[in-house]
C-alpha cells in the first residue's frame, strides 16, 4: 500500500517526523520525562455522513500498541473537506493506566482506483487521565483506509509528563 502514498505526502510526512523528533529531543534536555512514542494500530471507520456542503464527519475505532500507552483502544472524530482533503479533529486513546487526548490535523489524498486513500495527521496531546494526567506532545501519523473503511496506521512522537 506504501507504493499509492504520493511523494508529496512522503516527504510531509518524513519533514514532519524529523521536526517532531527535534523538538522531542530538545523537550528531552529540558524534561528528563520526555518519553519516545512508537505506536501502531489497526481500526474501522464505524460512521461518516455528510455534515457540511463540502464536509464528512466521521468517527474510527482503532486498538494497537504504542510505547508509554501499551495496548490500546482509540476513538478518532473528524471533520474532512473533501473538496480539499484537508481534516481536523480530537482523539481519545485509553491505554493500561489511563486515557490520553489529543487534537489533530490532517490530509487523506483522494481514493485511487480501489477507492484506498492515504493519509497523515499532525497530533496534539492535550491531556489525559490516570498516570496521563497533565501530559502534552506531539504525535506524527501516517496510514492507509481502503475502500471498506479499514486502516492501518503507524505514529511516532513524544509526550513529556
Amino acid at each position: 500500500m506504501d507504493d499509492h502514498i504520493p511523494s508529496t505526502i512522503r516527504k510531509s510526512l518524513l519533514a514532519l517526523t524529523t521536526t517532531l523528533l527535534v523538538i522531542g529531543l530538545s523537550s528531552q534536555a529540558r524534561a528528563a520525562s520526555a518519553e519516545l512514542v512508537i505506536a501502531r494500530a489497526t481500526g474501522q471507520v464505524v460512521s461518516q455522513a455528510p455534515c457540511g456542503p463540502t464536509e464528512i464527519c466521521q468517527t474510527t475505532l482503532v486498538s494497537g500498541r504504542a510505547t508509554v500507552l501499551g495496548k490500546l483502544t482509540g476513538v478518532l472524530d473528524e471533520t474532512i473537506d473533501i473538496a480539499t482533503g484537508h481534516y481536523t479533529g480530537t482523539a481519545t486513546f485509553d491505554g493500561q493506566s489511563g486515557s490520553v487526548f489529543t487534537t489533530y490535523v490532517g490530509f487523506v489524498t483522494p481514493p485511487d482506483a480501489s477507492g484506498s486513500v492515504a493519509f497523515i495527521e499532525n497530533h496534539t496531546v492535550v491531556g489525559g487521565t490516570g498516570s496521563f494526567a497533565g501530559i502534552a506532545g506531539r504525535l506524527a501519523v501516517t496510514g492507509t483506509a481502503n475502500a471498506l473503511g479499514q486502516i492501518s496506521i503507524v505514529g511516532i512522537g513524544y509526550v513529556v509528563r
